[in-house]
């Protein structure tokens, strides 16, 4: 069960890292009909210089999304940027990144057990240094997922986002519990 659950989490992190979040060429609001965009476009449509951002940062933009110096692109619903992942957490690759979160936190719970147990009965085959280190990581890193994989799952079903909590912007996308999660 374990090994399967590392595999998961190992799969569903490559997919959140190599999915594409949502991004747009920040031309996008001049073609608002299109929604599929070839690999030249993106690569035409990346901006990489302060002029280009700041002209993107004025232009409308579809509901939902922000500009992002970091990447160049417009991000659908963005959630937040991952350092885990090194990739912006939005529209695509959202459902990924809450597997990811999901499978990590019962690993590393699992883990946390796994490693009390030992202590508890095999105490005297390792040192305690060994035992506090392993414990401690374990819970840390199982508290912290445990408790991202609870907010994630309030935000979902409220359907808002990391980035509009921070702006303070409460938008009324709330459909219901049950079609916020099919999103």
């Amino acid at each position: 069960f374990i090994f399967v659950l590392y595999i998961m989490l190992t799969i569903s992190m490559m997919r959140t890292i190599f999915t594409n979040p949502g991004y747009l060429p920040f031309f996008y609001p001049a073609q608002n009909d299109r929604k599929e965009f070839t690999q030249e476009e993106y690569r035409l449509g990346y901006a990489c210089q302060q002029e280009q951002y700041n002209w993107a940062k004025k232009q409308p933009r579809p509901n939902r999304s922000c500009f992002s110096e970091r990447v160049g692109y417009y991000v659908i619903r963005p959630d937040h940027y991952c350092g885990w992942v090194t990739n912006w957490i939005g529209y695509r690759n959202h459902r990924f990144f809450l597997i990811f979160i999901s499978c990590s936190a019962v690993y590393l719970d699992i883990l946390f057990l796994n490693c009390c147990h030992m202590y508890w009965y095999h105490r005297n085959i390792h040192s305690f240094l060994c035992f506090a280190f392993m414990i401690g990581f374990s819970c840390s890193f199982g508290v912290f997922f445990s408790i991202h994989t609870v907010l994630q799952s309030l935000y979902i079903s409220m359907n808002i986002t990391l980035v509009e909590i921070f702006k303070g912007q409460f938008p009324f996308y709330n459909r219901g519990c049950l079609n916020n999660w099919s999103e």
